[in-house]
C-alpha cells in the first residue's frame, strides 16, 4: 500500500525520512517521502481540508497514494484530540472525495514533547543530554505534555542550543 505522511511540523518532516526503513519493516507498507503543508494545525477543519485539497491532492493522485496519514499538533486547544481528529478527517474526506484513505493523527502538543516523553532515551545519550533529577521530575511520570519541552531540551542539551531539526 503506497502510504504518505503529511505534516505541518518541521521536526516531523525532518525525522520521518530517518524512520522510513523501520516503519516499512514493521508495517509492510510502502512509504513515499513525507509531504509538508503550511497550515495552522489549530485552524478550522475545513481550512485544513481545503489546503490539503488545493496544495497536495494533485500530487497524491499523481503518485498513486492509497493511504495518507495527516499528522497535526494539538497545540494549546482544549478540545479532545480524538474529536479534533474526527472533525479534520471529516473535512478532508468531504473536500478531497478521492479513493485515498485518509487518517488524521494529533499529538498533544509539539514534536519536542514527544522527544522528552521518553526520558530514558535522553538519558541513554549522555554525550548529547545531561538529564538532572529535577529535569526528570518535570517529565515523569506522564507530565511530558504539560511542560515547555523546547525550553527543557535547551536546558539539558550539551555543547550547543537545542535545534528542532
Amino acid at each position: 500500500m503506497r502510504t504518505v505522511f503529511i505534516t505541518e511540523g518541521e521536526g516531523e518532516y525532518a525525522a520521518l525520512p530517518l524512520l522510513k526503513h523501520q516503519i516499512q519493516e514493521r508495517t509492510g507498507i510502502h512509504l513515499i517521502p513525507p509531504m509538508r503543508i503550511t497550515i495552522q494545525p489549530d485552524g478550522p477543519a475545513t481550512k485544513i481540508g481545503r489546503s490539503i485539497k488545493q496544495k497536495l491532492l494533485p500530487t497524491l493522485m499523481a503518485k498513486q497514494v492509497e493511504k495518507a496519514v495527516v499528522l497535526l499538533d494539538r497545540e494549546m486547544r482544549g478540545d479532545c484530540p480524538g474529536e479534533i481528529a474526527i472533525e479534520v478527517l471529516a473535512a478532508v474526506r468531504s473536500l478531497c472525495g478521492t479513493g485515498i484513505d485518509f487518517t488524521v493523527v494529533l499529538k498533544d502538543r509539539c514534536f519536542e514533547n514527544w522527544l522528552v516523553a521518553d526520558v530514558q532515551s535522553l538519558k541513554a545519550q549522555p554525550g548529547r543530554f545531561r538529564v538532572s533529577n529535577a529535569a526528570e521530575r518535570k517529565i515523569s511520570p506522564n507530565k511530558a505534555d504539560s511542560i515547555d519541552a523546547q525550553r527543557l531540551l535547551s536546558s539539558i542539551v550539551i555543547g550547543r542550543d537545542f535545534q528542532k531539526v
